[in-house]
């Protein structure tokens, strides 16, 4: 109880809670002892539905909480970043240290997530300044044909086992060279440059491929392995013109055998219209013996009806 003595006290500890109040509201504290997990990111692209953002940022905090880990609102974030400039899109050791001081975090969650109809690929790295070039954790997960519900729990689930994944695979630098040289080069779907390059691959399986104009793609299956030297990869691109002439072998024998399809038709047709008439010139004439070509005419229209169809099967592989 305040004393009626001292009013000038009783107002200045009125304002102190309610300054204070408003203080904790905008940015929490730590807890002594534990982690803090900051949300400094949660993008969707493919989709831009609010309350799957909502659903999803709340099962991230949850999930977070349920480590036993402190937890700042991403807006809390978006404050911290607005009021300097310098701290949007952190990623340098220096600038993490600075937004985890800005937001009372010891670490900083940025969750990416692309949307293709009802599948989603989620990518989380947990950021902090204490770990080599300032990635402590990442994790990725696909959720396939997920409704909102589920692709939160996967996203939640994702997080907690992101916490305690630790530092994701030192990258390994692999040279990239085309013949001819130019072409744009592509490490699993995701564009590197134009050759020749250096780039930086995590081990484990890559597919890599080059597009050229005017050639056909080259692509070559790495398998990168941790500890191995530099690995050097060589593709050859191949113009159009010699892809063309390589695919159409058939290009002359099915105009050749189109035409003896053609001829065998006539003149089976005509051998066929020819049979049962007579031998002599004379008209009215009596004919001791007739023409017998049926058998030929047969065999002829047959050739040629077989050799119709390998040239329309010769056309078809030349398409």
């Amino acid at each position: 109880m305040f004393s009626r003595s001292h009013p000038a006290r009783v107002f200045a500890a009125l304002l102190l809670c309610l300054f204070g109040e408003t203080a904790w509201a905008q940015t929490p504290p730590p807890a002594a002892g534990r982690d803090v997990i900051a949300l400094m990111s949660l993008e969707l692209a493919g989709t831009d539905s609010a309350p799957l953002r909502d659903t999803v940022a709340g099962a991230i905090a949850d999930a977070i909480r349920s480590r036993g880990r402190g937890f700042v609102e991403l807006a809390d974030v978006t404050r911290a970043t607005s009021a300097d400039a310098d701290l949007t899109g952190c990623l340098t050791v220096g600038c993490i240290a600075r937004l985890t001081q800005a937001t009372g975090s010891t670490q900083l969650a940025r969750v990416h997530i692309s949307a293709t109809g009802n599948s989603y690929e989620i990518d989380i790295e947990i950021l902090s300044a204490t770990a080599e070039g300032g990635l402590a954790g990442r994790l990725q997960e696909t959720c396939s044909v997920c409704t909102v519900d589920e692709l939160a729990a996967v996203t939640a689930r994702a997080m907690t086992r992101a916490l305690d994944s630790g530092p994701a695979p030192t990258k390994l630098t692999v040279s990239i060279s085309t013949d001819p040289p130019g072409a744009t080069i592509f490490a699993d779907d995701v564009e590197l440059g134009r050759s020749p390059l250096a780039g930086q691959l995590a081990p484990g399986p890559h597919r890599i491929v080059a597009k050229l104009d005017g050639h056909a793609n080259a692509f070559q299956v790495v398998e990168l392995v941790a500890g191995d030297a530099e690995q050097s990869i060589a593709l050859t691109l191949v113009g159009d013109a010699a892809v063309t002439e390589r695919r159409r072998p058939f290009r002359v024998w099915k105009w050749a055998a189109a035409g003896g399809a053609a001829a065998s038709l006539i003149t089976g047709a005509v051998l066929l219209s020819m049979n049962g008439d007579g031998t002599c010139d004379a008209q009215d004439a009596m004919c001791p013996s007739e023409y017998d070509t049926q058998t030929a005419g047969i065999t002829s229209l047959s050739l040629g009806i077989l050799a119709g169809g390998a040239s329309a099967w010769m056309f078809y592989r030349d398409r």
